[in-house]
């Protein structure tokens, strides 16, 4: 409920902001369409009408334009700062500490190991292929992100995988054939950072809540937008937002670039995580390998590297 709660606030005050910009900029429209119109009137001496006329045909001009200029300006955003994300992941850990699976479970991922492509839900168990994306950004967030495994592409650092080797019995249409359901690991941000956890059926979660509200492992729950799936989505991680703001805004100073590896290596191990290579993109890494960022939890590594 907190989470939902907080979730409408968010919206409602982005929508407000949103149109208040639209009518501002709306009216700087019409400003300048008068503005236009004067200068051609009192200068021209021309009609009223033809004055109007020719200033909203310049401004339409202008606008357009500048629309141009804008997609350029984003285009050269996009590809000026692309950077590689690679998740590996500790699942069968996971799996285990949540209660899904015992200690005599035998991992299906083939001791020969798999080709890179194509992409299977068994990939995630290995620990040398990781999850991979490349993500092309702006000044302030990702705008396109290519998941090279599974070959598919977000507009934001997300990513999901059902666990498809791994099936249980629908406590409801066990009766029916092909009814078992498979929990989905999930990589998602939230705005306390990006959450890693596994999806799981209600019912099971109801059934478990009390024992594993008694471990620790369990950081957060989310069900608020899942009502139509029945899931609930289990949160075993966080990984602050802060690792990702030296990557996503550009033309920082010197000294909001200190700023931010000091609150790096302040926050991680506040949330769980292990400082391995502070990121330094700027030329001036402290220790790593070709500038690599790596933060590691006890279910996941996350590498961070600029491409550029």
């Amino acid at each position: 409920m907190r989470a939902r709660f907080i979730r409408s606030i968010v919206d409602r005050f982005s929508f407000i902001s949103n149109l208040i910009w639209s009518i501002a900029r709306i009216a700087l429209i019409v400003i300048k369409v008068l503005a236009v119109g004067a200068f051609i009137y009192f200068v021209g001496g021309i009609s009223m009408r033809a004055s109007l006329a020719i200033a909203v045909l310049v401004v339409l001009l202008w606008l357009g334009i500048e629309q141009n200029m804008a997609s350029i300006r984003e285009v050269y955003d996009l590809s000026s700062r692309p950077y590689r994300v690679c998740i590996r992941l500790h699942i069968e850990r996971m799996l285990f500490d949540l209660g899904l699976v015992t200690a005599e479970w035998e991992s299906p991922y083939p001791e020969s190991g798999l080709p890179s492509y194509p992409w299977t839900p068994l990939h995630s168990l290995s620990w040398g292929h990781g999850i991979n994306a490349v993500v092309l950004s702006s000044d302030s967030s990702p705008k396109l992100v290519h998941w090279t495994g599974p070959n598919y592409y977000t507009r934001r650092i997300e990513y999901s995988q059902t666990l498809d080797f791994l099936k249980f019995p629908h406590p409801i249409l066990k009766e029916r054939t092909d009814s078992d359901w498979s929990p989905e690991f999930f990589f998602r941000g939230q705005l306390d950072g990006y959450h890693i956890g596994i999806r799981v059926l209600n019912d099971w979660w109801s059934a478990n809540k009390e024992r594993l509200e008694k471990t620790g492992v369990v950081k957060s729950i989310d069900d608020s937008d899942e009502a139509d799936a029945g899931r609930t989505r289990i949160t075993v991680a966080i990984l602050p937002n802060v690792v990702f703001y030296p990557l996503d805004f550009k033309r920082q100073t010197e000294k909001a670039k200190q700023k931010l590896r000091e609150e790096i290596k302040r926050e991680l191990p506040l949330a769980g995580w292990k400082v391995e290579s502070p990121w330094s993109p700027w030329g001036q890494r402290e220790f790593g390998i070709d500038g690599d960022a790596q933060y590691v939890s006890n279910y996941a590594e996350v590498w961070l590297r600029h491409l550029d």
